[in-house]
């Protein structure tokens, strides 16, 4: 066993697992590695596939540690304009479990507070670039060409394309269990560009100050912007 013995009551309501043989499988694994893969390897081949990802995006904040822990894994970085993705984490998170069950909650975080987190998150992953098993998408290229974009992804991670890939209603997301969806039920639905851009509504003259100050350079280094005249724009 590797330790952290309350592991298993954080996994066990999102995936809908019994929290006792959880603990079992804890257990039996000699570290955390060899849980995760196990884990891993037993969903994907109950639901038929023979290779398993996780898209925790606080995953970002370990990359290092899963590309050595995982000789074998591909990393891939969604990027997406900071000042969309503070709008997005100013409400977030919307749901926790307490007890078993799934309750609402309301979270309204600083602005500052989601811009330093967008900003340690982005700078984590561009540090690795030019790894040869990392790659950068951008969220606004998966939204509005989707297809362009996976196929990209299928040759990074050494698989062939298929246009189901693109079909919500092909069954992929069908087996994924409710408890995973918490804070993003429509992780499951098609991809739509309608969040792009939710910045120049959402955002004050001096929220948008406040994210330039924090990480407005990032944004320019990102290719989003090419200089801070975004501010005044309506």
């Amino acid at each position: 066993m590797f330790g952290l013995p309350f592991w298993p009551q954080h996994i066990a309501p999102y995936w809908q697992l019994n929290e006792i043989e959880l603990q079992r499988d804890v257990e039996r694994s000699p570290n955390l590695v060899k849980f995760a893969e196990t884990f891993y390897r037993r969903h994907a081949k109950e639901a038929g596939k023979i290779r398993w990802a996780d898209k925790t995006p606080n995953n970002i904040r370990a990359i290092e540690k899963i590309l050595t822990w995982f000789p074998q894994a591909r990393f891939i970085h969604v990027l997406r304009d900071g000042r969309d993705v503070v709008c997005s984490l100013r409400h977030h998170p919307k749901e926790k479990f307490v007890n078993g069950n799934l309750v609402p909650i309301v979270s309204n975080n600083p602005i500052p507070f989601c811009t330093t987190r967008w900003l340690r998150d982005t700078m984590k992953g561009l540090a690795f670039r030019g790894h040869p098993r990392y790659l950068e998408v951008k969220y606004e290229d998966l939204v509005v060409n989707p297809g362009s974009e996976i196929r990209r992804v299928c040759e990074f991670v050494g698989e062939d394309f298929s246009p189901g890939m693109l079909d919500t209603n092909s069954g992929a997301g069908k087996s994924m269990k409710s408890g995973r969806l918490i804070n993003n039920p429509n992780a499951a639905k098609r991809i739509t560009p309608k969040s792009v851009g939710r910045w120049t509504n959402d955002l004050s003259f001096e929220e948008r100050q406040h994210f330039i100050n924090v990480a407005g350079e990032l944004l320019i280094v990102t290719g989003y912007e090419n200089n801070h005249d975004w501010l005044k724009n309506e």
